[in-house]
């Protein structure tokens, strides 16, 4: 499990509460994850027995594309004094819509939860059972467009527990771009959290956290994180 304890003194709280702010975390994702297809039979890029990754161009595979994750608010709550986030590692996959900055992530269909290194295929009913094909990342996510419609956003995401609230499902991670028929769509998450305070309306924003001032730490299972904010940002021990 993790654990990130967040301390705010109480004229902190009061400041954040009167102006509107609320805490909010972004989990990271690899930037540039792999994207390519699958060696499947067909012209669909279906998944088949015996289907491995792609790792580069080929007459029976798809095009490598450019596949990457968007910075999505994960969690956001009413600063109060003392607050514990707490997670497992469990993920989910999605389908959504392409989200546009500022928008809220509409999950259309999930599994929950996934294992990594196990390609899930898309298809007009929705998620089918994973495989494990030769090639895949163990700590990696995947997902394959086997819809006959092109042009579909998947992501991540994960349950967490606030102060011993369970929030079930929040993304935490959506593709930039959307994923064609036949290409399979790659997420990696890595061991490190944003923390930043602002004015939210909600989790599951697809947004341009790069333009805020975030607070960033390494996180690791079993090691409780203390969060300590003052002068508008966080530290850490």
């Amino acid at each position: 499990m993790y654990q990130l304890d967040i301390r705010i003194d109480i004229p902190d709280v009061k400041a954040l509460v009167s102006a509107g702010q609320k805490v909010a975390l972004v989990q990271e994702v690899a930037s540039g994850a792999f994207s390519g297809g699958v060696k499947a039979e067909g012209e669909t890029g279906e998944l088949v027995e015996g289907s491995e990754i792609a790792h580069g161009d080929g007459d029976d595979t798809p095009d490598i594309v450019n596949f990457q994750a968007g910075k999505v608010v994960w969690v956001t709550f009413a600063p109060v004094q003392n607050t514990t986030v707490t997670w497992e590692r469990d993920v989910a996959i999605y389908q959504s819509g392409q989200p546009s900055s500022g928008a809220e992530i509409v999950q259309s269909n999930s599994v929950r939860p996934v294992s990594p290194g196990v390609v899930y295929p898309y298809t007009t009913s929705g998620f089918g059972a994973g495989q494990r094909p030769a090639g895949t990342d163990l700590n990696s996510y995947y997902m394959c467009n086997s819809n006959a419609h092109s042009g579909l956003a998947f992501g991540l995401a994960r349950d967490c527990t606030v102060n011993g609230n369970k929030l079930p499902g929040s993304p935490v991670a959506n593709s930039i771009r959307t994923v064609l028929n036949g290409e399979i769509g790659c997420f990696q998450l890595v061991d490190r959290i944003h923390l930043f305070v602002g004015t939210l309306t909600g989790v599951g924003v697809f947004q341009n956290v790069a333009l805020i001032h975030l607070s960033t730490t390494a996180i690791s299972e079993d090691t409780p994180v203390t969060a300590t904010y003052s002068d508008g940002g966080f530290t850490f021990t």
